[in-house]
């Protein structure tokens, strides 16, 4: 009962501090309006364009490559439909869901290179610890560079923000001092706070980017099934597909008040068209950007290229079809203020639940010292 009450109690005050930190961030974008400009100096996007739009000059899926390539948006109304129908619309361009695995992909092999070099001279502990820390570098700098490059979208500034700046020990400091003022506060908790602060005066009010939000409530959304499923402790196999499932069906959930796709429809399409766009997708949006044209090679990744987004174009239209029979014309667009609200609503939910699962052994502990009777 004892840490029931303390776990309830925590819940309580993560919640309080993430609608403090919601209220000031709101409360300051009336007066401080500087997003506009450090986002110009960060975004090099017009990098890609020029190439983007000469590589799609002879494919037939012009309109769903320029959203990977160069985050443009050209697709038709039909289109749009199709992919909203199926669930199918978070998958439009280079995300989170993307460069996470590129980038941890790109460090892990950096990070074995430079333990092959080391490994002989240096001290396990210490070289352990150097390794963390050029991970952290790394990632930061990679997602950077993919973030400035595809122009800085809600979903590419939560890589940079939750993924990878969080790992930074600099708000561990700044913990300490507060934790002596407000011992109720998680770190966890704080970290985000600060994160969400720094950031929003950097690229503007992260509470109103759609894209951030939707992608935040994904990735807290798997990080909850991962945990319940390491409580079931399903095979590792088994694990990312149970995880893609049933992910995909509690976003779902969440956004059926305002979505017109069927949930199981949707769960269906997504665990077939996820593996695409991540291992194939993905990979050759990387790789005709960073090749040449004018060659063999290069014409024949933009050939499969082409035909890997046909595949998933006729993917989400052969789901949006089956949608179409569930669409219900009088709900509201989750793109409103209503929609706005309701997300914001649920992930203060999501990251405190996250925060205190994190925490879970702390309050164990806690509740064993206080239980302790001191003669």
């Amino acid at each position: 009962m004892l840490n029931f009450s303390l776990l309830i109690q925590s819940f309580i005050y993560t919640i309080i501090c993430y609608l403090f930190t919601f209220c000031l961030i709101f409360f300051f974008q009336e007066i401080i309006h500087y997003e506009s400009y450090f986002k110009n100096i960060l975004d090099f996007s017009d990098i890609l364009k020029n190439k983007s739009i000469s590589i799609v000059a002879n494919m037939q899926e012009k309109d769903l490559a320029l959203n990977f390539l160069a985050n443009i948006r050209k697709l038709t109304y039909h289109d749009k439909l199709a992919f909203e129908y199926s669930g199918l619309i978070h998958l439009l361009a280079i995300s989170g869901s993307q460069v996470s695995p590129i980038t941890n992909f790109l460090v892990s092999e950096i990070k074995y290179i430079l333990y092959l070099i080391r490994r002989k001279n240096s001290n396990p502990l210490k070289l352990m610890n150097s390794l963390y820390q050029i991970n952290i570098i790394l990632s930061i700098i990679i997602s950077f560079t993919i973030s400035s490059l595809f122009g800085w979208s809600g979903a590419l500034i939560r890589v940079l923000s939750i993924s990878y700046v969080s790992k930074i020990n600099f708000s561990s400091y700044l913990f300490s001092i507060v934790f002596s003022i407000f011992p109720k506060i998680l770190l966890p908790t704080f970290k985000n706070c600060i994160l969400l602060i720094f950031f929003s005066f950097i690229f503007g009010n992260l509470l109103l980017n759609f894209s951030f939000i939707l992608s935040l409530i994904g990735v807290l959304s798997l990080k909850l099934i991962g945990r319940i499923n390491n409580i079931i402790n399903c095979k590792i196999f088994f694990n990312h597909i149970i995880s893609t499932i049933l992910t995909s069906f509690f976003i779902g959930v969440i956004l059926f008040p305002f979505s017109n796709c069927n949930i199981f429809s949707s769960c269906l399409s997504n665990l077939i068209a996820t593996p695409l766009v991540c291992f194939i997708i993905t990979p050759l949006t990387f790789l005709v950007l960073i090749f040449p044209e004018g060659n063999i090679f290069s014409s024949y990744l933009i050939y499969f290229y082409d035909i890997s987004l046909g595949i998933f174009k006729n993917i989400a239209l052969i789901f949006s079809d089956n949608n179409l029979l569930h669409i219900n014309k009088s709900k509201e667009s989750i793109f409103s203020l209503q929609g706005l609200f309701y997300l914001n609503s649920i992930l203060i939910l999501l990251i405190s639940t996250n925060d205190i699962i994190k925490n879970n052994n702390i309050f164990q502990t806690r509740g064993k010292f206080i239980s302790i009777k001191i003669p």
